[in-house]
């Protein structure tokens, strides 16, 4: 997996790796973003799921997406809009399978 970023869709505002942990207000619209590479040699069925989770344990904005993935081509994981309602630590998670 590559190139994990937190989206704040309330200021259109992108935050990578680098940027990890984020500060973000209350209230602020964010979203979990990143790509599976095939790094292999062969066609292969890819499915990327990447979620938010609140600091209560809660799973938010969960999205999944399956495909079929070239050799050297990539699938995008790109996580439901979630506003942020609780103080604490957000965890972004994703989960590659192949």
């Amino acid at each position: 997996m590559e190139w994990p970023i937190i989206k704040d869709v309330t200021n259109d505002i992108g935050y990578g790796e680098e940027d990890f942990p984020v500060n973000l207000p209350v209230g602020t619209e964010v979203r979990a973003q990143l790509y599976g590479v095939n790094d292999g040699n062969a066609l292969l069925a890819m499915t990327l799921t990447v979620w938010l989770e609140d600091p209560d344990g809660v799973s938010r904005g969960l999205t999944t997406n399956t495909r079929d993935v070239y050799p050297g081509d990539q699938i995008n994981g790109i996580g439901d809009n979630v506003t942020l309602d609780k103080t604490g630590d957000w965890i972004f998670h994703a989960k590659l399978e192949g």
